[in-house]
C-alpha cells in the first residue's frame, strides 16, 4: 500500500497504540491515516514550522508534536483540537514523549530538557546538564 504524499518532507511517524492508525509529520502539519487503507482521515494544523517529533499516548486520547517553531502541541486525538501549547520560546523542540497516565510531557531540544504538566501547559521541572546529585 502506498500513502499519497500530502505536503512535504516527513521527519516523524508514530502508530496509534491500537495499531489501526498512522501519524505522519509533513512539514508543519500532522496527518492521521487509516493504516489498512492509507486513507487520510485528519490533518492537525497549528505549527508554523517543520514538525520534528510526534508521540501518540498509550490511551489513544492525546498526541504530542514538537517543532522548529519552538513549541510542542498537545492534541485531542478524537477532535483534533489543541489541549495545550508548551513553549519556552528559546529553541526548536526535537523530541517529545508522553507519560503512560497522560499527565506529563517530556520535551528535548536546543534549549534543554523539560517536564511539563500536560493540561496546564506549565513546566514542572527543568533538567540541567550542569547539575549533579552527589548522592546517586
Amino acid at each position: 500500500m502506498r500513502y499519497q504524499k500530502q505536503f512535504g518532507a516527513v521527519k516523524a511517524v508514530d502508530f496509534s497504540s491500537c495499531g489501526s492508525f498512522i501519524f505522519v509529520s509533513s512539514e508543519s502539519n500532522l496527518l492521521m491515516y487509516k493504516k489498512d487503507t492509507g486513507l487520510l482521515l485528519k490533518t492537525f494544523k497549528g505549527h508554523t514550522a517543520t514538525i520534528n517529533s510526534i508521540k501518540v499516548s498509550q490511551t489513544n486520547t492525546l498526541i504530542v508534536s514538537g517543532s522548529d517553531d519552538k513549541i510542542a502541541i498537545v492534541w485531542n486525538y478524537i477532535t483534533g483540537g489543541i489541549v495545550s501549547i508548551l513553549t519556552t520560546g528559546l529553541g526548536a523542540i526535537r523530541h517529545v514523549e508522553i507519560s503512560a497516565d497522560n499527565e506529563q510531557i517530556l520535551t528535548s531540544g536546543e534549549d534543554g530538557v523539560y517536564l511539563w504538566d500536560t493540561y496546564k501547559g506549565t513546566i514542572i521541572k527543568t533538567f540541567d546538564q550542569y547539575k549533579t546529585d552527589k548522592h546517586l
